[in-house]
């Protein structure tokens, strides 16, 4: 059953009427407020408290507010000037429970018109957005068209002017020769013998005869360009529409926790740290608390920025041999050797421990004389290094074991 709150005090001015309610330690975001003309209720349960006032109030320029456990109802007075001598209005048992009712139903009707009213407004919106749409899509195919008709006519100007600039390909014989063998010649030339001896004599200008398609001027080459394409780029090697967008944001999710999980994520790296040395350092910090793969992890982004640095190889190879992965190990000793040429002193150091890495690896593969190889390698480099030299040992004697039992 609830509590009726009945410790509240009030005030007025000449236009407001503030009623303060202690809210009893109840949070603010339990309080549930309803305000109306001459009907004020807040239930914060267990607790509840309802006012039928005695004169009306401007609902709309009301406010209600919470701060220091106290819940603060700023009535503004519909009929300003006027002193209220009481808050409650008197009214029996039954008038209230039909006032209560009336304001439920006042407050529902006035919510679905502003429901209302608020849903026509996002149509005229609608329609207004639409209506803009429309007439920027107008004036944009305005635009083009006589940018198009624009070019048209330029186009057509530049082929005028080129045509009056053509020679005239019509040739006509020179009659100022004063040799009369070549007139004779080209009289000549000018008749023909029919079939039944009688002679003709044609026009010359019928011989050079052109039609218009001879005349028809060339048209200028078109101008070449390049069309730009852009792809929206992607993480997966599918087209977009051959992928399920659900499935694949799941999926990356997973792999960013796997990441997380050993302690190097590329995309949290700030600008600064996107450095192949911070990476080297990073790794290494992973490598001595056990992190082989954050440290393999960091070393790798840091080969992606920087394929030319010998020591991200090595130190990957060391994390790779503590996981057992062996034939990555073969494949970063060779790289970092390749890397470090020439061979100074300088680089001594790193190249016996890619060639004793290399050589340990090929052993617990079973390549023992590949293994020894570079061990013997390593041994030319470091040769006062006796843990070496008793590791090459070992070696020999289980190929000689193994040749005698072959």
């Amino acid at each position: 059953m609830a509590v009726v709150v009945k410790d509240f005090t009030w005030r007025q001015t000449a236009t407001h009427v503030v009623v303060t309610v202690p809210l009893r330690g109840v949070p603010s975001s339990s309080v549930d407020i309803l305000t109306y003309d001459t009907y004020i209720k807040a239930n914060f349960k267990p607790f509840i408290f309802e006012v039928f006032l005695s004169h009306s109030i401007n609902d709309s320029a009301s406010k209600c507010t919470i701060t220091d456990g106290l819940l603060e109802f700023n009535l503004e007075k519909s009929d300003s000037g006027v002193h209220w001598t009481t808050l409650n209005g008197d009214l029996s048992k039954e008038e209230r429970a039909k006032a209560r009712a009336d304001a439920l139903i006042k407050l529902q009707n006035r919510s679905q018109n502003e429901r209302a009213a608020k849903q026509e407004m996002l149509q005229a919106l609608h329609r207004k957005s639409v209506q803009q749409q429309i007439e920027l899509e107008t004036s944009e195919k305005k635009e083009t068209e006589e940018i198009r008709n624009t070019e048209r006519k330029k186009a057509m100007l530049e082929l005028e002017e080129w045509k009056t600039h053509q020679v005239n390909p019509k040739v006509a014989p020179s009659n100022c020769s004063t040799d009369s063998h070549s007139i004779n010649i080209w009289e000549k030339s000018n008749q023909i013998s029919s079939e039944d001896g009688n002679q003709h004599e044609l026009q010359s200008e019928s011989n050079i005869h052109l039609t218009e398609d001879d005349l028809r001027p060339v048209p200028i080459p078109r101008s070449c360009g390049t069309i730009s394409v852009k792809f929206t780029p992607r993480a997966f090697p599918t087209p977009q529409r051959e992928s399920l967008l659900e499935e694949e944001q799941l999926w990356l999710q997973k792999q960013a926790a796997a990441q997380r999980s050993v302690g190097f994520v590329a995309k949290d790296l700030r600008p600064e740290e996107c450095n192949p040395q911070w990476l080297k350092e990073k790794g290494d910090s992973f490598f001595k608390i056990g992190n082989y793969l954050g440290a393999i992890s960091a070393y790798s982004h840091g080969i992606k920025l920087s394929k030319e640095m010998s020591a991200l190889y090595v130190n990957r190879s060391a994390a790779h041999y503590a996981l057992g992965n062996l034939q990555r190990v073969i494949e970063d000793c060779s790289m970092a050797l390749d890397l470090m040429t020439p061979k100074v002193r300088l680089n001594e150091d790193s190249r016996a421990k890619c060639h004793v890495r290399r050589g340990a690896a090929l052993c617990k593969l079973g390549m023992l004389k590949a293994g020894l190889a570079d061990l013997e390698a390593a041994s030319l480099i470091k040769p006062n290094d006796e843990k070496l030299q008793t590791d090459i040992d070992d070696v020999k004697a289980k190929l000689t074991v193994l040749e005698k039992g072959g």
